[in-house]
C-alpha cells in the first residue's frame, strides 16, 4: 500500500512540474518562469529569443521588354531610380537587381520559390 500511494505522489509531481512548463494564457512570445523575491515565489514572463530576421527585401521576378526592364520587388513592380522600403534600385540586370540601401550595395538575387506538393 506505501509503495502505490509513493508511485501516485511521484505521479502528481511530476505532473505538476509539467503544467508549469507551458503556460497558455502567456502573451505570444513570452515565457512563463519563477521569481524569487520577499512576496516568496511569483510567475514573471520574460521575451523569448527572437527569431532569425525575415530579409528586408525579396526579389520575385526580373522582366526585360523592349520599352524598359523592371523587377517585382516586395510585390512592387520596380524600376531603375524607384525606392522600396528605403533602398534605391540601382540596376536590373537580368540575374540580379542591385540596391543602395543606407549607403551601402545589396545585390538581390530571385528568390527561391517554395515547392507545391500535390496529392
Amino acid at each position: 500500500m506505501n509503495r502505490r500511494v509513493i508511485c501516485v505522489l511521484m505521479g502528481l509531481s511530476l505532473l505538476s512540474s509539467l503544467s508549469w512548463s507551458f503556460d497558455p494564457t502567456a502573451p505570444p512570445g513570452y515565457e512563463a518562469g519563477t521569481l524569487d523575491g520577499a512576496m516568496g515565489k511569483q510567475s514573471v514572463y520574460k521575451r523569448s529569443p527572437k527569431k532569425a530576421a525575415s530579409p528586408e527585401w525579396t526579389l520575385r521576378q526580373i522582366v526585360y521588354r523592349p520599352d524598359g526592364k523592371s523587377a517585382v520587388i516586395n510585390g512592387w513592380v520596380v524600376q531603375e531610380g524607384d525606392t522600396v522600403k528605403g533602398a534605391v534600385i540601382k540596376r536590373i540586370e537580368p540575374e540580379k537587381v542591385v540596391l543602395s540601401a543606407k549607403g551601402k550595395e545589396v545585390v538581390l538575387s530571385i528568390a527561391p520559390s517554395r515547392p507545391t506538393i500535390r496529392r
